[in-house]
């Protein structure tokens, strides 16, 4: 398409039909939602907070500990996510081996509609060694500006509490 610009007028005309159809067919676009405990995480957080769920806290070696992220399309097209390579939901990094995805609605429904969600499920599995793990959650979908939403997440393994109590049997 060429566009001729001869006067000051047209030329103010052009802008504004340009901006316009920006406007327009941005209005179209996905846009991919995540919060933890009704709190929005942004894209490429690296700072796990208890209060949006991204640090699982402390929890004790043996035990398993989730928490549920909601990832919502705010936009009036049809988010999906990735079926094969890259996964839909990664977790990589050096603690990403104490982590793993519980409950995850888009591993068989891939397709979010306009302003629809579904929930994941993240676990914090700790072994037998104390200290803190972190790993980097990455959901990758067709989102015209974020094809690849990250966000960290961390959990501290603690010693396992030793138990006091005898079986008796009556």
């Amino acid at each position: 398409m060429t566009i001729k610009i001869t006067t000051t007028k047209n030329y103010i005309f052009i802008i504004s039909l340009i901006t316009l159809l920006l406007a327009y067919t941005n209005s179209f676009a996905q846009a991919l939602e995540v919060s933890g405990n009704n709190t929005v995480i942004t894209n490429g957080d690296t700072t796990p907070s208890t209060i949006d769920f991204t640090d699982f806290g402390t929890v004790p070696n043996g035990n398993k500990f989730s928490r549920s992220f909601i990832l919502k399309n705010t936009g009036s097209s049809s988010l999906v996510f990735t079926t094969s390579s890259p996964a839909p939901v990664v977790i990589s990094g050096t603690g990403a081996a104490r982590f793993s995805i519980t409950t995850s609605v888009i591993v068989t429904s891939n397709t979010l509609t306009a302003n629809t969600y579904t929930i994941i499920e993240i676990s914090f599995n700790p072994n037998t060694t104390s200290g803190t793990s972190t790993a980097t959650v990455t959901l990758n979908s067709n989102n015209l500006t974020d094809s690849s939403f990250t966000f960290d997440i961390k959990g501290t393994a603690a010693a396992s509490v030793a138990s006091n109590f005898t079986k008796t049997i009556l």
